[in-house]
């Protein structure tokens, strides 16, 4: 409009400041499309104006120009020009309720829990409980798309009288939500029984016996 070459003002920031306070905005986007033997490519720079009005190269990337293309540009310019939304969702499901959940440590919520809003990339993931042994996993969280953690915290009790009494008193669970370690479901295997014990224990004495009789030397009277 007023004769400035700005398509010339490639990484001259003097330049581009100019066009900022003539458009009068605090971001511009710039890009060029190349061609790399059969392949073309988009690149794309980002110029941002902070809180003093100076210009900075905010950030930059390429693209190829092929299926998908286009979130990819959505998702990288998300990440430069609006960090605090470039996020995912996190949802953790369990078998156990009232279990802490606990994401690079710091605790976030009980199970269960949907729709945690983290920001995206790999996250460590601790889901604890008193009477269950914990559940750890590293989690990959995409922009714009939810994970789910399954955490089965059944399968590992962790329970001694003494915590199982504690929490069967206060009303958090009750005995049937409350597995003795060593249990399955709940229950003792029969070998951990007095009566499997009882038995086990003639059974081998009955086969100590036997074994002796049969290799003790022969008397000599």
């Amino acid at each position: 409009k007023e004769n400035i070459p700005y398509r010339l003002c490639r990484g001259d920031l003097v330049c581009w400041t100019d066009l900022m306070s003539k458009l009068k905005v605090d971001a511009i986007v710039r890009n060029e499309i190349t061609r790399l033997g059969g392949q073309y490519f988009l690149y794309v720079q980002v110029y941002l104006k902070n809180k003093q009005g100076k210009l900075h190269a905010a950030g930059s990337f390429t693209v190829a120009l092929k299926d998908g293309w286009l979130a990819q540009v959505e998702e990288m310019l998300t990440r430069i020009l609006v960090p605090w939304k470039f996020v995912g969702q996190l949802i953790i499901e369990s078998d156990v309720k009232g279990a802490r959940v606990v994401v690079d440590g710091a605790s976030v919520c009980t199970t269960p829990c949907k729709g945690i809003p983290l920001p995206a990339g790999v996250h460590a993931i601790r889901i604890t409980h008193e009477l269950y042994r914990d559940f750890i996993k590293f989690v990959d969280v995409r922009y714009n798309s939810s994970v789910k953690v399954t955490a089965n915290l059944m399968a590992y009790p962790k329970v001694t009288g003494r915590l199982r009494a504690r929490a069967m008193k206060s009303g958090r669970i009750n005995e049937t939500e409350a597995p003795v370690a060593g249990t399955v479901g709940g229950k003792q295997p029969w070998y951990a029984t007095k009566w499997g014990i009882a038995a086990i224990t003639a059974a081998a004495f009955a086969v100590s016996f036997t074994a002796g009789y049969l290799l003790a030397p022969d008397e000599v009277v």
